[in-house]
């Protein structure tokens, strides 16, 4: 997992330098990069049974976070790239 952070923190960083360029050409696949779009998201949740009394109730928590980029679109077409992930607390 900190391999993965890492290497979308270096990739971040890098689209981020490459974005304070003055001029843009805007028909460039620089240009979908630089223009493109990423959201994050977090989930918690929470699970319980309540069963009859002569039988075992159960619950649990799960903690998620999902990550989506998505470049703009360059020449008709646009790329994406997810991933989730989750824990079981």
């Amino acid at each position: 997992m900190k391999k993965i952070f890492s290497v979308v923190f270096f990739i971040s960083m890098f689209l981020l330098g490459i974005a304070q360029d003055k001029e843009a050409d805007t028909s460039s696949l620089r240009h979908a990069l630089l223009k493109g779009s990423l959201d994050l998201h977090f989930r918690l949740y929470y699970m319980t049974t309540q069963n009859a009394p002569d039988l075992s109730d159960y619950h649990a928590w799960a903690f998620g976070g999902g990550m989506t980029y998505e470049t703009g679109k360059f020449k008709g077409f646009q790329f994406g790239v997810g991933g989730f992930l989750f824990t079981v607390m």
